[in-house]
């Protein structure tokens, strides 16, 4: 039996999952807010956001796990925001802070 070739549009370089995780978000002049994650892969993530007050594209934020990964030090990460949407924003991780 031979096996069709994927001749699927999305070639994206990481693959994604659709698993929501809570993560909390800073973003500058803000209280920070949890919210849930969509669509990740390894380069970034999709936050949804109901609020009326969407943060502007290209803005840096930090995203932290809100629940520790097997530690006692919760994981943050810069980012910055690519896309926002009616339903939330999209995010392009920069790197670990310190």
């Amino acid at each position: 039996m031979s096996q069709i070739p994927d001749k699927s549009p999305d070639r994206r370089e990481f693959q994604r999952k659709d698993e929501g995780v809570e993560v909390i978000v800073a973003i500058p002049d803000r209280p920070p807010m949890t919210l849930v994650t969509t669509n990740c892969s390894e380069s970034g993530i999709f936050l949804l956001y109901s609020g009326n007050n969407k943060p502007r594209e290209g803005s840096e934020i930090t995203v932290t796990l809100a629940e520790f990964l097997g530690g006692d030090t919760p994981m943050a990460m810069t980012a910055r925001i690519t896309r926002v949407e009616d339903r939330g924003f999209a995010i392009e991780f920069l790197g670990q802070t310190d």
